[in-house]
């Protein structure tokens, strides 16, 4: 919705010529990317073979995660406020550019941007970066889904039970630490889920601190093992 938002605003440029411009609504924004996809991944094969190697390098990086996503869900407010931003297409380009951060630093210039234009962040806003960083930490440790509700989390574990994930050390790795929290932290399982329930959970910084915890207690775990070994 976002995307169609923007090409409502900004127009759909040369690509798709003057004369075509209703066809994007015609076929839908998501047809339309995997059509272009498509054309872009042909152009790399058959003319820029050299570009194509170093896109296949970064899919084989890729796929030693079990997740491709981790989903953040949450009954707080996590936006950039009107007021604070009042232009739409502002607004717009400033969720692209935090959805699409890789790293810490990235997060950092943003936020550093929006401080020197528009003042001091909104509370609303952090907890929008923070949403930011607990998704890209989540796919590190394989989970498909983190849900903030209250005080409670739920960490869901890959929804595909044929997941490599079941059979790799990070599974009991994460099992242990809920053995080792058994006052916070709960295994449930379900016909279609197997998740952790952790209570007494503080917002979302609350929620970053955790995963930062679990993180740590991973990292320490598979040093053990590897000096074990």
């Amino acid at each position: 919705h976002i995307a169609m938002k923007d090409l409502d605003i900004r127009g759909a440029g040369d690509m798709l010529g003057a004369e075509q411009s209703g066809f994007i609504n015609d076929i839908g924004y998501e047809l339309y990317q995997q059509i272009l996809e498509e054309a872009v991944r042909e152009l790399k094969e058959e003319e820029f073979p050299e570009m194509y190697q170093a896109d296949q390098e970064k899919v084989k990086k890729a796929e030693k995660l079990f997740v491709e996503d981790t989903q953040v869900e949450t009954d707080l407010s996590i936006l950039i406020p009107e007021s604070y931003l009042p232009s739409v297409s502002e607004r717009l380009k400033f969720y692209s550019k935090i959805s699409a951060t890789e790293s810490e630093e990235e997060i950092r210039q943003i936020m550093r941007e929006m401080i020197d234009r528009f003042g001091p962040i909104p509370k609303e806003t952090l907890g929008l970066f923070d949403t930011v960083r607990i998704r890209r930490m989540g796919i590190g440790l394989g989970f498909e889904k983190i849900v903030l509700k209250g005080k409670t989390v739920r960490l869901y574990f890959p929804s595909d039970k044929a997941s490599s994930f079941y059979i790799s050390p990070l599974f009991p790795i994460l099992l242990s630490w809920v053995q080792h929290n058994p006052k916070r932290a709960q295994f449930k399982e379900s016909p279609k889920y197997l998740s952790i329930v952790v209570k007494g959970v503080e917002g979302l910084k609350g929620t970053f601190t955790l995963i930062r915890e679990l993180i740590a207690w991973v990292t320490e775990l598979k040093q053990e093992q590897k000096t074990l070994s």
